[in-house]
Protein backbone atom coordinates (compact mmCIF):
# COMPACT_ATOMS: atom_id res chain seq x y z
CA UNK A 1 0.00 0.00 0.00
CA UNK A 2 1.60 3.50 -0.88
CA UNK A 3 1.12 6.12 1.56
CA UNK A 4 2.04 9.73 0.66
CA UNK A 5 3.66 11.40 3.83
CA UNK A 6 3.78 15.55 3.45
CA UNK A 7 4.79 18.43 4.94
CA UNK A 8 5.56 22.17 4.09
CA UNK A 9 6.25 23.96 7.03
CA UNK A 10 8.48 21.22 8.74
CA UNK A 11 12.63 20.82 7.44
CA UNK A 12 12.46 17.72 5.78
CA UNK A 13 15.11 15.91 8.37
CA UNK A 14 12.03 16.50 11.26
CA UNK A 15 12.35 14.10 13.55
CA UNK A 16 8.63 12.99 14.76
CA UNK A 17 8.10 12.46 10.66
CA UNK A 18 10.92 10.75 9.90
CA UNK A 19 10.10 8.57 13.17
CA UNK A 20 7.07 8.16 11.77
CA UNK A 21 8.20 7.12 7.96
CA UNK A 22 10.55 4.37 9.52
CA UNK A 23 7.98 2.97 11.23
CA UNK A 24 5.69 2.78 7.84
CA UNK A 25 8.37 1.11 6.10
CA UNK A 26 8.74 -1.37 8.79
CA UNK A 27 4.72 -2.05 8.76
CA UNK A 28 5.82 -2.61 4.67
CA UNK A 29 4.52 0.42 3.70
CA UNK A 30 5.77 2.11 0.22
CA UNK A 31 6.11 5.80 1.22
CA UNK A 32 6.48 8.85 -0.79
CA UNK A 33 7.46 12.06 1.36
CA UNK A 34 6.73 15.55 0.26
CA UNK A 35 8.71 18.12 2.32
CA UNK A 36 10.46 21.29 1.52
CA UNK A 37 14.15 21.36 -0.08
CA UNK A 38 17.25 20.76 2.00
CA UNK A 39 20.21 18.89 3.12
CA UNK A 40 18.56 15.52 3.55
CA UNK A 41 19.39 11.72 2.52
CA UNK A 42 16.13 9.59 2.44
CA UNK A 43 16.94 5.85 3.01
CA UNK A 44 14.24 3.15 2.06
CA UNK A 45 11.77 5.74 0.66
CA UNK A 46 11.37 8.26 -1.84
CA UNK A 47 12.22 11.99 -1.34
CA UNK A 48 10.31 14.79 -3.38
CA UNK A 49 11.43 17.87 -2.06
CA UNK A 50 9.12 21.34 -3.21
CA UNK A 51 10.53 24.49 -2.69
CA UNK A 52 11.69 26.53 0.65
CA UNK A 53 9.41 28.91 0.71
CA UNK A 54 10.78 31.85 3.56
CA UNK A 55 7.42 33.56 4.14
CA UNK A 56 4.33 32.21 5.72
CA UNK A 57 1.95 33.81 2.77
CA UNK A 58 3.80 32.54 0.34
CA UNK A 59 4.09 29.44 1.86
CA UNK A 60 0.17 29.15 2.41
CA UNK A 61 -0.45 30.25 -1.11
CA UNK A 62 2.14 28.83 -3.07
CA UNK A 63 3.28 25.93 -1.01
CA UNK A 64 -0.03 24.12 -0.61
CA UNK A 65 -0.81 24.66 -4.39
CA UNK A 66 2.69 22.88 -5.35
CA UNK A 67 2.16 19.90 -2.50
CA UNK A 68 -1.41 19.43 -3.82
CA UNK A 69 -0.49 19.20 -7.44
CA UNK A 70 2.37 16.85 -6.38
CA UNK A 71 0.50 14.61 -3.97
CA UNK A 72 -1.92 13.99 -6.66
CA UNK A 73 0.67 13.11 -9.39
CA UNK A 74 1.70 10.11 -6.74
CA UNK A 75 -1.43 8.77 -6.56
CA UNK A 76 -0.58 7.30 -3.04
CA UNK A 77 -3.61 5.40 -1.48
CA UNK A 78 -3.36 6.75 2.23
CA UNK A 79 -2.31 10.49 2.77
CA UNK A 80 -1.04 11.84 5.84
CA UNK A 81 -0.26 15.42 6.13
CA UNK A 82 1.54 16.99 9.21
CA UNK A 83 0.53 20.99 9.42
CA UNK A 84 -2.42 22.47 9.89
CA UNK A 85 -2.12 24.85 6.92
CA UNK A 86 -2.49 21.98 5.06
CA UNK A 87 -5.95 20.75 6.11
CA UNK A 88 -7.67 22.52 2.69
CA UNK A 89 -5.04 19.82 0.73
CA UNK A 90 -6.48 17.06 3.17
CA UNK A 91 -9.87 18.04 2.24
CA UNK A 92 -9.83 18.49 -1.25
CA UNK A 93 -7.76 15.15 -1.20
CA UNK A 94 -10.65 13.61 0.57
CA UNK A 95 -13.19 14.61 -2.27
CA UNK A 96 -10.90 13.19 -4.41
CA UNK A 97 -11.78 9.38 -2.65
CA UNK A 98 -8.60 9.15 -0.74
CA UNK A 99 -7.87 8.18 2.89
CA UNK A 100 -6.54 11.46 4.83
CA UNK A 101 -4.68 11.33 8.35
CA UNK A 102 -3.91 14.54 9.90
CA UNK A 103 -1.06 14.17 12.22
CA UNK A 104 -1.62 17.06 14.62
CA UNK A 105 1.79 17.86 16.76
CA UNK A 106 0.43 20.55 18.87
CA UNK A 107 -2.80 22.24 20.25
CA UNK A 108 -2.72 24.78 17.65
CA UNK A 109 -5.68 26.71 19.10
CA UNK A 110 -3.54 27.75 22.09
CA UNK A 111 -0.04 27.91 20.09
CA UNK A 112 -2.20 30.47 18.46
CA UNK A 113 -2.78 32.72 21.90
CA UNK A 114 0.97 33.04 22.05
CA UNK A 115 2.02 33.51 18.60
CA UNK A 116 3.98 37.04 18.44
CA UNK A 117 3.79 37.54 14.73
CA UNK A 118 -0.83 37.86 15.35
CA UNK A 119 -1.62 41.22 16.54
CA UNK A 120 -2.55 40.44 20.60
CA UNK A 121 -6.46 41.72 19.79
CA UNK A 122 -6.38 39.51 17.00
CA UNK A 123 -5.35 36.54 18.49
CA UNK A 124 -8.62 34.96 20.51
CA UNK A 125 -10.65 35.20 17.94
CA UNK A 126 -8.05 33.27 15.62
CA UNK A 127 -8.06 31.15 18.06
CA UNK A 128 -11.52 30.65 18.43
CA UNK A 129 -11.84 30.29 14.82
CA UNK A 130 -9.02 28.05 13.98
CA UNK A 131 -10.38 25.85 16.77
CA UNK A 132 -14.39 25.29 15.46
CA UNK A 133 -12.64 24.75 11.66
CA UNK A 134 -10.01 22.06 12.81
CA UNK A 135 -12.94 20.40 14.87
CA UNK A 136 -14.91 20.53 11.82
CA UNK A 137 -12.13 19.32 9.27
CA UNK A 138 -11.27 16.57 11.74
CA UNK A 139 -14.73 14.81 11.10
CA UNK A 140 -14.17 14.82 7.50
CA UNK A 141 -10.71 13.19 7.71
CA UNK A 142 -10.35 9.58 8.00
CA UNK A 143 -8.37 9.71 11.05
CA UNK A 144 -5.51 11.75 12.99
CA UNK A 145 -2.80 11.00 15.19
CA UNK A 146 -2.01 13.67 17.90
CA UNK A 147 0.67 13.57 20.83
CA UNK A 148 -1.36 14.20 24.07
CA UNK A 149 -4.29 12.86 25.86
CA UNK A 150 -5.32 16.71 25.93
CA UNK A 151 -5.38 16.67 22.23
CA UNK A 152 -7.16 13.38 22.42
CA UNK A 153 -10.19 14.83 24.67
CA UNK A 154 -10.22 17.73 22.40
CA UNK A 155 -10.67 16.38 19.07
CA UNK A 156 -12.48 13.30 19.79
CA UNK A 157 -14.78 13.70 17.45
CA UNK A 158 -12.23 11.88 15.42
CA UNK A 159 -13.86 9.08 13.46
CA UNK A 160 -10.34 7.07 14.30
CA UNK A 161 -7.05 8.37 16.22
CA UNK A 162 -3.66 7.55 17.48
CA UNK A 163 -1.78 8.90 20.71
CA UNK A 164 1.90 8.95 19.40
CA UNK A 165 3.88 10.47 21.90
CA UNK A 166 7.04 11.98 21.23
CA UNK A 167 9.12 9.44 22.38
CA UNK A 168 12.50 8.84 21.01
CA UNK A 169 13.82 6.04 18.45
CA UNK A 170 15.89 3.84 21.06
CA UNK A 171 17.53 1.91 18.04
CA UNK A 172 19.44 5.09 17.50
CA UNK A 173 19.98 6.61 21.02
CA UNK A 174 21.44 2.64 21.89
CA UNK A 175 24.22 3.20 19.54
CA UNK A 176 25.19 6.98 19.68
CA UNK A 177 28.55 8.28 20.32
CA UNK A 178 28.82 11.33 22.67
CA UNK A 179 30.15 14.96 22.28
CA UNK A 180 31.49 17.16 25.01
CA UNK A 181 32.63 20.63 25.24
CA UNK A 182 34.19 21.34 28.83
CA UNK A 183 36.25 18.90 30.77
CA UNK A 184 35.34 15.60 32.32
CA UNK A 185 35.56 16.69 35.42
CA UNK A 186 33.17 20.02 35.14
CA UNK A 187 29.81 19.93 35.44
CA UNK A 188 28.59 20.41 31.72
CA UNK A 189 24.53 22.18 32.05
CA UNK A 190 22.76 21.11 28.36
CA UNK A 191 20.01 22.50 26.14
CA UNK A 192 18.86 21.60 22.99
CA UNK A 193 15.99 22.81 21.04
CA UNK A 194 14.86 26.00 19.74
CA UNK A 195 15.99 29.28 21.33
CA UNK A 196 12.93 31.29 22.08
CA UNK A 197 11.73 33.31 24.35
CA UNK A 198 9.21 31.05 26.17
CA UNK A 199 12.29 28.46 26.68
CA UNK A 200 13.12 30.77 29.33
CA UNK A 201 16.82 30.97 28.02
CA UNK A 202 17.19 34.23 28.89
CA UNK A 203 16.46 33.14 32.77
CA UNK A 204 19.06 30.31 32.50
CA UNK A 205 21.74 32.35 31.09
CA UNK A 206 21.33 35.04 33.91
CA UNK A 207 21.05 31.61 36.54
CA UNK A 208 24.36 30.47 34.86
CA UNK A 209 26.11 33.75 35.39
CA UNK A 210 25.51 33.90 39.05
CA UNK A 211 26.92 29.82 39.13
CA UNK A 212 29.60 30.50 37.53
CA UNK A 213 30.47 33.66 39.64
CA UNK A 214 31.13 30.95 42.45
CA UNK A 215 32.32 28.00 41.28
CA UNK A 216 35.36 27.46 38.42
CA UNK A 217 34.45 24.41 36.93
CA UNK A 218 30.40 24.50 35.05
CA UNK A 219 30.01 24.86 31.52
CA UNK A 220 26.60 25.72 29.61
CA UNK A 221 25.94 24.50 26.03
CA UNK A 222 23.04 25.40 24.18
CA UNK A 223 22.36 24.49 20.65
CA UNK A 224 19.70 25.32 18.38
CA UNK A 225 18.11 27.54 16.10
CA UNK A 226 17.58 31.15 17.59
CA UNK A 227 14.26 32.74 16.97
CA UNK A 228 14.66 36.05 18.69
CA UNK A 229 16.48 38.72 18.63
CA UNK A 230 17.05 39.54 22.26
CA UNK A 231 18.49 36.23 22.84
CA UNK A 232 20.92 36.35 19.70
CA UNK A 233 21.95 39.63 21.71
CA UNK A 234 21.87 37.97 25.21
CA UNK A 235 23.91 35.13 23.92
CA UNK A 236 26.05 36.70 21.68
CA UNK A 237 27.23 39.13 24.60
CA UNK A 238 26.89 35.97 27.36
CA UNK A 239 30.45 35.76 28.27
CA UNK A 240 32.86 32.77 28.83
CA UNK A 241 32.35 29.42 29.81
CA UNK A 242 28.88 29.52 27.70
CA UNK A 243 29.27 27.46 24.11
CA UNK A 244 26.32 28.50 21.46
CA UNK A 245 25.90 25.93 18.33
CA UNK A 246 22.90 26.51 16.23
CA UNK A 247 20.70 24.01 14.27
CA UNK A 248 22.96 21.05 13.85
CA UNK A 249 21.81 17.62 12.48
CA UNK A 250 19.21 15.74 14.29
CA UNK A 251 22.25 12.52 15.42
CA UNK A 252 24.77 15.62 16.33
CA UNK A 253 22.53 17.17 18.82
CA UNK A 254 21.72 13.47 20.35
CA UNK A 255 25.55 13.47 20.85
CA UNK A 256 26.01 16.75 22.48
CA UNK A 257 22.77 15.78 24.67
CA UNK A 258 24.45 12.54 25.64
CA UNK A 259 27.82 14.74 26.78
CA UNK A 260 26.35 16.17 29.01
CA UNK A 261 26.02 16.52 32.55
CA UNK A 262 22.65 17.90 33.29
CA UNK A 263 20.05 18.09 31.22
CA UNK A 264 18.14 21.79 30.73
CA UNK A 265 14.25 21.50 30.55
CA UNK A 266 12.96 24.82 31.41
CA UNK A 267 9.80 26.31 29.84
CA UNK A 268 7.56 29.08 30.51
CA UNK A 269 3.94 28.91 31.27
CA UNK A 270 1.15 28.46 28.57
CA UNK A 271 -2.11 26.96 27.56
CA UNK A 272 -0.42 24.49 25.48
CA UNK A 273 3.39 24.21 27.14
CA UNK A 274 2.06 22.82 31.02
CA UNK A 275 0.65 19.90 28.99
CA UNK A 276 3.16 19.14 26.27
CA UNK A 277 5.71 16.52 26.15
CA UNK A 278 8.99 17.67 24.32
CA UNK A 279 11.02 14.72 22.91
CA UNK A 280 13.77 16.57 24.78
CA UNK A 281 12.20 15.10 27.99
CA UNK A 282 12.53 11.71 26.88
CA UNK A 283 16.00 11.71 25.21
CA UNK A 284 17.22 12.90 28.62
CA UNK A 285 15.78 10.40 30.60
CA UNK A 286 16.85 7.50 28.01
CA UNK A 287 20.33 8.65 28.30
CA UNK A 288 20.68 9.01 32.23
CA UNK A 289 20.82 12.83 32.87
CA UNK A 290 19.90 14.46 35.94
CA UNK A 291 17.29 17.05 35.21
CA UNK A 292 16.34 20.65 35.88
CA UNK A 293 12.73 21.15 34.59
CA UNK A 294 9.77 23.59 34.98
CA UNK A 295 7.42 22.74 37.89
CA UNK A 296 4.68 21.45 35.75
CA UNK A 297 2.53 18.73 37.13
CA UNK A 298 1.41 17.05 34.09
CA UNK A 299 5.57 16.47 33.53
CA UNK A 300 6.01 15.19 36.87
CA UNK A 301 3.55 11.96 36.33
CA UNK A 302 6.41 11.52 33.82
CA UNK A 303 8.98 11.69 35.89
CA UNK A 304 8.00 9.99 38.75
CA UNK A 305 9.65 6.64 38.21
CA UNK A 306 12.79 8.07 36.77
CA UNK A 307 15.64 6.63 39.30
CA UNK A 308 17.58 10.19 38.87
CA UNK A 309 17.59 13.26 40.33
CA UNK A 310 14.66 15.85 38.65
CA UNK A 311 15.02 19.22 39.89
CA UNK A 312 11.88 21.53 39.69
CA UNK A 313 11.61 25.38 38.84
CA UNK A 314 9.55 28.12 38.29
CA UNK A 315 10.66 28.79 35.29
CA UNK A 316 10.34 33.05 35.15
CA UNK A 317 12.02 32.60 38.81
CA UNK A 318 16.26 32.72 38.18
CA UNK A 319 16.99 32.76 41.86
CA UNK A 320 15.32 29.20 41.72
CA UNK A 321 17.19 27.68 38.35
CA UNK A 322 20.39 29.35 40.18
CA UNK A 323 19.52 27.17 43.31
CA UNK A 324 18.87 24.00 41.38
CA UNK A 325 21.95 24.30 38.91
CA UNK A 326 23.59 24.57 42.63
CA UNK A 327 22.15 22.16 43.55
CA UNK A 328 22.75 19.70 40.95
CA UNK A 329 26.94 20.36 40.40
CA UNK A 330 28.81 17.39 40.60
CA UNK A 331 26.21 15.24 39.50
CA UNK A 332 26.55 12.92 36.41
CA UNK A 333 24.24 10.56 34.22
CA UNK A 334 23.03 7.86 36.30
CA UNK A 335 20.68 4.89 35.16
CA UNK A 336 19.15 5.29 31.31
CA UNK A 337 15.99 5.02 31.72
CA UNK A 338 14.17 3.44 28.26
CA UNK A 339 10.36 3.20 29.77
CA UNK A 340 9.45 6.17 27.42
CA UNK A 341 10.52 4.60 23.79
CA UNK A 342 9.41 4.68 20.61
CA UNK A 343 8.42 0.88 19.90
CA UNK A 344 4.99 1.09 21.39
CA UNK A 345 4.32 4.16 19.69
CA UNK A 346 5.36 2.44 16.56
CA UNK A 347 2.80 0.04 17.02
CA UNK A 348 -0.02 2.85 17.81
CA UNK A 349 0.37 4.26 14.32
CA UNK A 350 0.29 1.10 12.62
CA UNK A 351 -2.83 0.33 14.42
CA UNK A 352 -4.22 3.33 13.08
CA UNK A 353 -3.26 2.73 9.30
CA UNK A 354 -4.97 -0.87 9.86
CA UNK A 355 -8.05 0.19 10.95
CA UNK A 356 -8.43 3.06 8.32
CA UNK A 357 -7.04 0.49 5.60
CA UNK A 358 -9.66 -2.28 6.08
Amino acid sequence: MRVCVMTTAHPPDDVRINKEIKTLIKGRYEVVYIAPEGDFNSEGFEYIPIKRYLSRKERFLNGRKEIFQKAIEINADIYHFHDPELIPVGLKLKKLGKKVIYDVHEDYPSVILMKSWIPKILRYPVSIIFDIYEKNAVKKLDGIVVVTEKQAERLKMAKAMAIVPNFPDDELLENIDEIRFFPEDWTEFVYVGSIDEDRAIAEIIEAFKIVRSQYEKVGLVLVGPIYSKRLEEIIKNAGDRIIYKPRVPYQEALKITKGGDIGLLVIKKGRSKEFSSPVKMFEYMAFGLPIIASDFDYWKRFFKNYPNPVFYVKPDDTDDITSAMKKALNLRKGKQWWTYSWKNCGKELLRLYKNISM
